[in-house]
């Protein structure tokens, strides 16, 4: 029993130490990436804005009307197909929201005229009044910063959501075959970047519904795209392979209480593997999920 619970023990403070030294270069990574800003450019693009159904009109502030459309969107791919390239050069495509950050228009346009063709915007929830929404938020934030911020920050594309983000039209309609077509995995195959727009904001009350690539595909492409030097691509397809954060953290706690009656030196290395993976999620909260309680607490 102590030969298998040790063989346990080594394997899996091998895979959550590759999860954390993972964790740790993107979130440095994403500390030093701050959105690249690109520069003001008078040359406006048209934009065709896709909303769920019911959803309210966004405010686009001063960006002029006759360049973007609002259209309602119930299915993604059957409302692509019906887009005129002629008429648009972009689609943003917005999951459930309340708001939008100020100029977002502008701040898209430039990202587009700069030469990118596929945007992932900073999807925020907000109100947080509850618990679950703020673990939520957490969690959102946390992502933003490993897999998309820390990720542009060394170089690799964002991971793309499915919902706010903005694509080149001409590109989607020929690329997107059906409404389960991954887009990310597409736009990977093709070495297509993906840019992170972190002033660029969605706000909304409710956590986003990801699309993921499930084990064995991923497994099945991991070493043909790694020989062939798409580090990128690789990175994505490794993330599937990685526990999330609270299963990382929550398997070193109960692996540092098992060897608590077991070998207390081995406790002693689970405790600082747990402290570790604490302090590397805290570089992904931003700031803005700290001030409000610290402003709470004076008020208080």
């Amino acid at each position: 029993m102590d030969t298998f619970l040790h063989v346990v023990n080594e394997a899996l403070l091998l895979y959550l130490g590759i999860t954390a030294l993972y964790m740790l270069i993107m979130a440095v990574a994403a500390q030093f990436n701050r959105s690249q800003r690109y520069p003001r450019t008078e040359r406006l693009h048209r934009f065709a804005i896709l909303i769920p159904e019911n959803s309210p009109l966004p405010d686009m502030g001063d960006y002029p009307k006759d360049l973007y459309q609002v259209i309602p969107c119930r299915d993604l791919f059957e409302t692509v197909q019906t887009l005129d390239e002629s008429m648009f050069g972009a689609v943003v495509v917005l999951g459930p929201f309340d708001h939008l950050s100020p100029d977002f228009l502008f701040h898209v346009n430039r990202a587009f005229e700069g030469g990118v063709r596929v945007i992932q915007l900073h999807h925020v929830i907000e109100p947080r009044k509850t618990l679950a929404k703020k673990l939520a938020a957490l969690r959102e934030e946390i992502s933003n910063a490993f897999f998309r911020q820390g990720h542009t920050g060394v170089g690799f594309s964002s991971a793309l959501d499915g919902t706010d983000m903005v694509l080149e039209l001409a590109w989607l309609k020929k690329n997107m075959k059906s409404a389960r077509t991954n887009l990310e995995m597409r736009l990977l195959k093709q070495n297509v970047f993906i840019e992170y727009l972190e002033d660029v904001i969605v706000y909304s009350p409710q956590p986003r519904q990801r699309p993921v690539l499930a084990r064995s595909k991923a497994a099945s492409r991991f070493f043909e795209v790694l020989f062939s030097g798409r580090w990128g691509y690789t990175s994505r397809l490794f993330q599937r392979f990685l526990p999330s954060f609270g299963l990382a953290l929550g398997l070193s706690l109960l692996m540092m209480l098992i060897f608590a009656f077991v070998d207390w030196t081995e406790s002693l290395l689970w405790c600082g593997m747990a402290l570790f993976l604490l302090f590397v999620m805290s570089l992904g909260i931003p700031d803005y999920l700290v001030e409000k309680k610290k402003k709470s607490k004076k008020t208080a």
